[in-house]
C-alpha cells in the first residue's frame, strides 16, 4: 500500500512543478500578447493563473503534507480548515472548470451574437469575473465547514458523527455534483454546439457569395477576420474537450460515492488518482492553448531560441576568455 501512496506523491509533486512552470511560461506571454478581444484575453490569462494555482499547491502539498502541525492552537485550527488534505487546491479547480465555461459563453457572444459583444465588452467582463468570484466563494466555503480540529488534530466533518453536518454535506454533495461536473458540462457542449453550427452557417454563406471586383479586398480582409475567430473558437472547443476528457475519472467515482459504492474521502487512492489527472489536465491546457494559436506558439518558440542563444553566446564567450 505504501508503494501506491509514494507513487502518488511523487506523480502529484512532478505534474505539479510542470504544470506551474508551463502555465507561468505562458502566462508571461498573454500578459504582452492580444488574443482576440480584451475579454478573451483576460480569461485566457485566468485559465493559466487557475491552472498554475492548481499545479502549485498540488507540489506544496506533497513537500509540506495534507496536515500541518504549529505550536499554536488557534494557528492549529486556522490551517485545519483551511489546509487540511488538499483543500487549497479545490479552489482552483472550482476557478479553473468556470473559467472555462466563461470562455464558452466569450466565444458564443461573439460569434452569434458580435454586435452586442462589441457594445457591452466592459459589463461582459465585469458580470464574468463577478460570475467567477461568486462560485468560487459559494463553491469552497463548505470545503471549509468539512474540517474541524478536535482533541489535537484535524478531522473529516462528515464522518464525525453530527447528523445535522451530515444531511447539510447530503445536499452539498448533490450542488458539488450539479455545479462541478454537470452544470459546466451541459453549459460548454450546448454554447460550442451552437456556436459551430453559426460558424458552418456563416462559412456557407461567404462562399456563396458572388465576388465582385470592388470588393475583392474588402472580403478576402473579412476572410482572414472570420479565420482568426474560427481558430480561436476551435481552441476553446479543444480546451473544453480537454477538461471534460480529464475531469470525468473524478466525476465518476464522486458519483459512485454518493450512491454508496465506493468511499470519496480526501486522501484516500480514488480520491488522490482523480486529483492527479485534474493536475495532469492543469499542465496539458497551455500546451494546447500554446500550440493552438499560432502567433503565441511564435512567441513562445521566438523567446525559447533567443534565451537558448544568450545562453550558447555567453558559454562561448567564457570559454574564449578561458583561452586568451
Amino acid at each position: 500500500m505504501w508503494q501506491v501512496v509514494v507513487t502518488i506523491r511523487v506523480l502529484l509533486a512532478v505534474f505539479g512543478v510542470l504544470g506551474t512552470i508551463i502555465n507561468g511560461i505562458v502566462l508571461c506571454v498573454l500578459a504582452r500578447k492580444r488574443i482576440g478581444s480584451r475579454t478573451t484575453t483576460m480569461l485566457l490569462r485566468s485559465q493559466c493563473i487557475a491552472d498554475g494555482y492548481i499545479g502549485f499547491f498540488a507540489f506544496l502539498y506533497q513537500v509540506f503534507g495534507g496536515e500541518i502541525q504549529t505550536g499554536s492552537e488557534i494557528a492549529n485550527r486556522i490551517l485545519c480548515n483551511i489546509w487540511y488534505r488538499d483543500n487549497l487546491i479545490w479552489i482552483g479547480v472550482i476557478l479553473s472548470v468556470h473559467n472555462v465555461v466563461c470562455i464558452s459563453f466569450d466565444r458564443f457572444m461573439a460569434i452569434v451574437y458580435p454586435v452586442a459583444y462589441k457594445h457591452y465588452k466592459k459589463q461582459l467582463t465585469i458580470a464574468t469575473y463577478t460570475y467567477l468570484t461568486f462560485m468560487g466563494l459559494f463553491m469552497f466555503y463548505p470545503n471549509i465547514l468539512s474540517r474541524r480540529y478536535e482533541n489535537g488534530k484535524c478531522v473529516y466533518v462528515p464522518d464525525s458523527g453530527d447528523r445535522i453536518l451530515e444531511r447539510f454535506f447530503e445536499v452539498e454533495s448533490k450542488i458539488w455534483t450539479i455545479l462541478i461536473y454537470g452544470m459546466p458540462t451541459i453549459c460548454v457542449i450546448v454554447l460550442h454546439s451552437i456556436v459551430i453550427c453559426k460558424m458552418r452557417k456563416q462559412l456557407t454563406q461567404v462562399n456563396n457569395f458572388p465576388s465582385e471586383p470592388d470588393t475583392t479586398c474588402g472580403k478576402q480582409h473579412t476572410k482572414q477576420m472570420q479565420a482568426r475567430v474560427r481558430r480561436l473558437t476551435w481552441t476553446t472547443v479543444g480546451m473544453t474537450c480537454i477538461l471534460i476528457t480529464f475531469h470525468t475519472y473524478d466525476a465518476f467515482i464522486y458519483a459512485l460515492a454518493y450512491f454508496g459504492v465506493v468511499e470519496y474521502e480526501p486522501g484516500s487512492p480514488d480520491q488522490q488518482v482523480g486529483l492527479i489527472l485534474i493536475v495532469v489536465c492543469s499542465c496539458v491546457m497551455p500546451c494546447f492553448l500554446a500550440g493552438s494559436i499560432d502567433s503565441l506558439r511564435d512567441l513562445i518558440l521566438h523567446g525559447f531560441c533567443r534565451r537558448v542563444g544568450k545562453l550558447s553566446d555567453t558559454g562561448s564567450q567564457a570559454e574564449t576568455s578561458e583561452y586568451e
